[in-house]
C-alpha cells in the first residue's frame, strides 16, 4: 500500500509552484508546459526559492544556500541571476518572482505587492538598520 505524499508541491524530485514545474533529477523546468532552458547558476537559486515558497530570503541567504563557497561580497550576483530568472520564467505568465524592498526575494503566485504586507513588520528593523548605519558612518 502506497502512502500519499504529505506535501504535493514537493513530490520526490519534482517541485511545483502554480504552473511552474521543476524536475530536479532531469534538471528541467517548465512553465505552462513550455520547457525553459536554464543554466546551472539559474537552476540553483530557483530550486531554493521553489523549496521555500512564500518565504522572503535576502540575497545573502540565497547566496549562502546556493553558492556557499563564493568568495567576497557577491550578493549582487544573486540579483543578476534573479533578473535572468524573471526574464525566462515571468515572460509568459503571472509574475512568480517578487522583490520585497529592503528584505529580499520571494517566489509565489498571486503576490501583488509583497512590500505592503511586510512593510509594517519590517519598519522597526529598518529603523534599527538605519540608526546602526548612521552610527558607523559617524565613526569615520
Amino acid at each position: 500500500m502506497r502512502r500519499p505524499d504529505p506535501d504535493p508541491t514537493h513530490a520526490g524530485s519534482r517541485l511545483r509552484v502554480a504552473d511552474l514545474l521543476m524536475d530536479e533529477n532531469a534538471h528541467e523546468v517548465t512553465r505552462n508546459g513550455r520547457l525553459l532552458e536554464l543554466s546551472p547558476h539559474e537552476f540553483a537559486p530557483l530550486r531554493f526559492l521553489m523549496s521555500n515558497v512564500g518565504q522572503v530570503h535576502t540575497a545573502d541567504q540565497i547566496l549562502e544556500h546556493v553558492w556557499p563557497h563564493a568568495f567576497g561580497n557577491t550578493s549582487r550576483v544573486v540579483g543578476l541571476y534573479i533578473a535572468y530568472l524573471r526574464q525566462r520564467i515571468d515572460a509568459d505568465g503571472e509574475p512568480l518572482i517578487h522583490t520585497v524592498p529592503g528584505s529580499g526575494y520571494v517566489l509565489g503566485p498571486g503576490i501583488t505587492n509583497p512590500s505592503r504586507s511586510t512593510r509594517a513588520a519590517s519598519d522597526g528593523s529598518q529603523r534599527d538598520r538605519l540608526q546602526h548605519r548612521r552610527q558607523v558612518a559617524s565613526r569615520w
